[in-house]
């Protein structure tokens, strides 16, 4: 019944692609007494399967599935924090804080939706890390596609914190304040896209004012300014992004794993895991089955080059894995790997 309702109040895609997630049919079985709202009727029974009919509480029922839908999108989404100094003016005492403050207020608001962040420095340093071990020589076009493509986000920040004195026209006397502003840009770096841009407090607008009643709080009131501006401009750029799919051209691939012991599939699962982390495929997927392993992924890599770094992160972990040589199917973009031990046994028995 819950499923009939999810099929009309979603578009085909979207449906059949919560009908694989765990989460949903997780969701679905455990918790829909919450949105069933009268007691059901029953219409049919044949002895092992029930149709029944009841009032349902549509409205929540499709919010959380969207959550579910936008966790899932969100997974391991990579940000990248910059600074434009140009536009950063603030007292040079608060430089520091500022922009410890306002990080912290993005990675703590966004981590609810499991964004992460990332610099440019970690991504040289992985990238040359990743060199070193392998062996690989060093191109620049490399580089310049990992930097392009290691984050979904670039976000360009810039801060104003000014201190204020003010005369009280009734009184007469000075009142003094901290008035903080904010500008972000959001890119997507492969593109160099402009996909976001805001300007907060708003007009009207006077959180970002705060008063100063003397000297002992002028810090901490400061940085109270700053926090108050720096939620408002992560929510706003959150609630963007929590929704957007870059559509970035990638290839649904299917990797079949035949012949390895338990143990090592194991192992392949998460080597499989360590390249997803690595943002080298995404929308990952296992169907395990005995001593059979299929993997479903999304990649932007070519075919040949994405089989060889599957075969490298197994070998890292201790599986050798290697294409079976009886089982080639370039146009449909499906991968059997057999163990390598299995693929000389072969070649031994060719040659006999």
């Amino acid at each position: 019944m819950l499923k009939e309702v999810l099929e009309k109040n979603f578009n085909r895609s979207d449906f059949e692609r919560m009908m694989k997630s765990e989460k949903v049919a997780e969701l679905v079985a455990t918790s829909y007494r919450k949105y069933i709202l009268s007691r059901p009727t029953e219409l049919a029974w044949d002895g092992k399967q029930i149709k029944i009919k009841a009032k349902v509480n549509v409205e929540k029922l499709v919010a959380d599935v969207k959550y579910f839908i936008d966790q899932k999108a969100m997974k391991n989404k990579m940000v990248i924090i910059k600074w434009d100094n140009t536009l950063l003016k603030v007292p040079s005492d608060y430089t520091d804080r500022v922009r410890a403050i306002v990080e912290s207020t993005f990675q703590g608001i966004m981590a609810t939706h499991n964004i992460r962040f990332t610099t440019m420095d970690l991504i040289q340093e992985r990238h040359s890390q990743h060199i070193d071990e392998s062996g690989d020589v060093a191109q620049e076009e490399d580089l310049i596609f990992q930097k392009g493509t290691a984050s979904q986000y670039t976000i360009l920040l810039a801060v104003q914190l000014d201190w204020l004195e003010k005369v009280d026209p009734i009184d007469n006397r000075k009142r003094y304040f901290w008035d903080c502003k904010m500008s972000a840009e959001v890119k997507i770096p492969r593109t160099a896209e402009l996909f976001f841009k805001c300007f907060y407090p708003a007009a009207g607008e006077n959180y970002g004012i705060v008063p100063v009643l003397g000297k002992s709080e002028i810090k901490q009131k400061a940085e109270l300014a700053i926090s108050n501006v720096a939620k408002q401009v992560a929510l706003a750029i959150l609630e963007k992004t929590r929704t957007h799919s870059d559509d970035i051209a990638t290839n649904i691939f299917q990797a079949y794993f035949d012949k390895f012991p338990r143990a090592a599939l194991g192992k392949i699962k998460q080597a499989l895991d360590q390249l997803e982390s690595e943002k080298r495929i995404s929308d990952l997927e296992f169907s395990p089955a005995g001593s059979k392993l299929h993997a479903r992924m999304r990649s932007r890599m070519k075919f040949s080059v994405l089989q060889e770094i599957i075969c490298n992160e197994c070998e890292e972990l201790g599986v050798r894995v290697a294409l079976d040589p009886l089982r080639i199917s370039d146009k449909s973009q499906t991968f059997y790997f057999v163990p390598t031990s299995s693929i000389n046994t072969i070649e031994n028995k060719d040659s006999e």
